[in-house]
């Protein structure tokens, strides 16, 4: 399997001094094909509160994006996910921030309540699993960065470009 994006030996070096923000999100699919979104908080200090968004946060300096991965569910959602599958990455140009650039890893999770614990949200106003019937619902007030991804993997004819091979 090929390093991952930002490890060591990467094909996608981070240059973390040009980056506002290195995150990782999981894109985390039942199997219905729907996918589960955060609604954030709605409080001072959030980027884009209010707005729903992929679980996931920051990488941390010392960590690889799969073990960021790992923490943050763990700390958000309270699940102990081990089958991790790398995705895509997004690259956002912050406009509002001179020279600012976000760096997002995606990582796919695959989850089933009849084999999985019960998810227990820790952060955020609340959760919803979001199918493509319910997309419309969601587009205008999703975290920018996440848009892209979150439509192309509701809707089969829109395709992006992935580090699956």
């Amino acid at each position: 399997m090929p390093p991952l994006p930002g490890d060591e030996n990467s094909v996608y070096p981070v240059d973390r001094t040009r980056c506002s923000h290195y995150s990782v999100a999981a894109v985390i699919r039942n199997p219905a094909g729907q996918l589960l979104l955060q609604h954030r908080d709605d409080k001072a200090g959030v980027t884009y509160p209010g707005h729903w968004s992929f679980f996931g946060g920051f990488v941390e300096q010392e960590e690889t994006p799969a073990d960021a991965l790992r923490r943050e569910i763990q700390e958000e959602i309270s699940w102990c996910a081990d089958n991790i599958t790398h995705l895509t990455t997004s690259i956002f140009d912050q406009y509002e921030r001179r020279n600012a650039v976000a760096y997002r890893e995606y990582f796919l999770l695959e989850y089933d309540d009849r084999t999985h614990p019960r998810l227990t949200q820790r952060e955020g106003q609340g959760m919803a699993w979001v199918g493509r019937d319910q997309l419309p619902d969601y587009v205008l007030n999703t975290v920018p960065i996440d848009l892209p991804v979150l439509v192309s993997m509701l809707n089969p004819r829109i395709v992006f470009l992935t580090d699956r091979r």
